[in-house]
This record gives structure tokens, C-alpha cells and sequence, in this order.
């Protein structure tokens, strides 16, 4: 048996099919590592942009902070409120004041990600909805 095998597989033939196995082995590592870094990188752009998206609306609830500050502000607030005019000038009232009428102010445009499963988990929670009787879309 021994020398059957022996007249197959050399030594060299075992050695080199050992190396091939280990540098299969760190290939197979390295991509795994490369495509888990280039998935990290895309997460990490992706909270670096609504860091930023957030800074930005920081910064513009400050300045509309120091605006509703000021007298100008406080002046025509005033003036709204309780109708009155400044000397010289005329109040004119309009049927529908315009309140309804304004445009509707922007939202965060920023929707949080739902995670979805994949692959075999997804599969199984779709037998699971499927024999508690659920609809998969209403889920």
C-alpha cells in the first residue's frame, strides 16, 4: 500500500500541495480582510456625511438663535402678534393671513437604514412568517 502511494505522491508532491493549501489559505484571508476593510471605509463615509449633515444644521439653528435674538426680530414679532403698526404706517387685513399658506419647512432628509438580513437568515424568517401564517410584506 505504502509503495503505491509512494509511486503517486512524492514527498515534494505532498510539500507542494501543502504550500499550495497555506497560500490559498492567506489569499482567501486577505480578501476577506480587504472586502470587511472596504465595507468599514463605506460606513464610516457614510457617518462622516451625516456628521457634517449635522454640524451644518447645528450651525443653522445658531444662527437662527442669534437671529430670533435681536431686536429687529423681537420688533416684528411683537408687531405680528399684537397688530399694531408703527407711526405712519397702515395695517391691512387680508381674509386668510397667509399662516396656512406657508411653506412647509424642511425636514431631515437623513432616514435611518433599516437592516435587512440576508442570505440564510432571510430565508428562514421567511418560512417563519410563512407557517405563523404572516404576509411577507405586511410582516
Amino acid at each position: 500500500m505504502q509503495k503505491q502511494f509512494h509511486k503517486y505522491f512524492s514527498f515534494n508532491d505532498l510539500l507542494l500541495v501543502g504550500a499550495l493549501l497555506v497560500a490559498l489559505g492567506l489569499a482567501w484571508n486577505t480578501v476577506s480582510a480587504m472586502q470587511r476593510n472596504y465595507r468599514l471605509q463605506q460606513k464610516h463615509d457614510q457617518i462622516k456625511a451625516e456628521v457634517e449633515l449635522y454640524e451644518l444644521q447645528n450651525q443653522n439653528l445658531k444662527y437662527n438663535i442669534a437671529y430670533l435674538k435681536t431686536d429687529d426680530y423681537l420688533e416684528l414679532a411683537a408687531r405680528d402678534k399684537f397688530s399694531k403698526a408703527l407711526p405712519g404706517e397702515a395695517m391691512v387685513y387680508l381674509p386668510n393671513s397667509g399662516a396656512a399658506t406657508q411653506a412647509p419647512v424642511a425636514k431631515s432628509t437623513v432616514q435611518k437604514k433599516v437592516v435587512t438580513p440576508k442570505g440564510w437568515r432571510a430565508n428562514v424568517q421567511a418560512w417563519w412568517k410563512f407557517l405563523q401564517g404572516k404576509d411577507e410584506k405586511n410582516g
